[in-house]
């Protein structure tokens, strides 16, 4: 068991490796071949439970009531995204919309894996998921295993070649991506020859396609560009990971100040959020960053953190998340307490994860 890590009055994250991923006792199940199940699209049973705060023979009833049929893979009883969704709103979770950009003025902060975990944690969790990459480089939209040179970016919507809706392509049934070229590179450009009012850029295509979604995840690019500005003043949330070293302390102030003078007079001004990622408690400096961000940021700090992982990478390399890497633990703990704090899981049902 790991032991719970606290700053002051505030829990920065928790996990445990015991019985993750088995599940005793189930309630019998239909046989399915493993090579049957999309794992990007369920949730294990003893998860959902954990996050509702019930036992898994609790839950098992009230899918039985629901006439919900779980599969069996491995030792875990899977449930559908959408049986997911089904269950929560029977408890009474409201699946309020939510528009978020994740930005960092600093590369290799994290932000393209942790984005890819949350968009399929959502998922899975039975949220109309859309990923938007704003990135250039494409790495969201290699990471879902999509090949953006044959894709049409969003440079094409700003050329008037394509409309904004032809340019999202179907992942899973309720999870979406906008995919990212190098195409990209000229977005700048075509604004200020067009005089394109940046302010609504993004904000105007995202109100016309909102209603089909619960969350819309965009993934920015680490600079102070047109596009990160529009992509902001796009969303009610701005997402920023931090990681234990002092560069990306220098890009944290400098993307909050750009944050804090765009909104300035806004009533519709983004929220700022900020997690902690690439968290080692064994290293001295980890642990002196997280208490000068925890001290500093403490409002904005999530409580959950992202512990450093190679499950992460191996994940992201293979166009998985870490749900689908098997006894990824930490991991997949840390992405779970992170996706159900951010989307008001936790907040409705309280943390329950042992």
């Amino acid at each position: 068991m790991v032991h719970i890590i606290v700053i002051g009055a505030k829990r920065i994250t928790k996990h445990t490796m015991e019985n993750q991923n088995t599940l005793e006792n189930c309630t019998p199940m239909p046989k399915k071949s493993v090579l049957e199940v999309n794992l990007k699209n369920h949730i294990i049973q003893h998860d959902l439970a954990m996050c509702i705060g019930v036992t898994t023979q609790t839950l098992g009833k009230q899918l039985k009531d629901l006439g919900i049929i779980t599969i069996k893979h491995g030792r875990s009883a899977l449930i559908h995204c959408q049986d997911a969704r089904k269950i929560l709103e029977a408890r009474g979770f409201d699946f309020f919309q939510q528009i978020i950009a994740i930005q960092m003025l600093k590369g290799g902060s994290g932000k393209t894996s942790s984005g890819f975990n949350l968009a399929i944690r959502a998922h899975q969790y039975g949220f109309r998921v859309l990923v938007i990459d704003l990135d250039m480089q494409g790495n969201m939209t290699s990471t879902f295993g999509i090949e953006g040179s044959k894709q049409a970016a969003l440079v094409s919507y700003i050329r008037g070649e394509k409309s904004f809706s032809d340019l999202i392509i179907p992942i899973e049934p309720g999870l979406d991506l906008l995919p990212s070229n190098y195409e990209n590179s000229t977005i700048d450009i075509e604004v200020f020859s067009k005089r394109i009012d940046y302010s609504t850029l993004l904000k105007k295509p995202i109100n016309e396609i909102k209603k089909n979604y619960d969350l819309i995840l965009m993934d920015c690019n680490p600079s102070l560009s047109t596009l990160n500005v529009a992509a902001a003043l796009a969303s009610n949330i701005v997402l920023v990971p931090i990681n234990p070293d002092t560069y990306s302390m220098e890009g944290l102030i400098k993307t909050t100040s750009e944050i804090a003078r765009i909104s300035d007079g806004r009533a519709d001004a983004p929220a700022l959020k900020l997690f902690y990622t690439l968290f080692d408690k064994r290293e001295s400096t980890s642990r002196e960053f997280l208490v000068e961000y925890a001290s500093t940021f403490r409002e904005q700090l999530q409580e959950s953190a992202i512990h450093r992982s190679a499950d992460v990478k191996t994940g992201t390399s293979t166009n998985k998340s870490v749900f689908e890497v098997p006894r990824a633990f930490v991991a997949q703990n840390d992405f779970d307490a992170l996706t159900r704090e951010i989307l008001g899981l936790t907040k409705k049902f309280g943390d329950h994860h042992d």
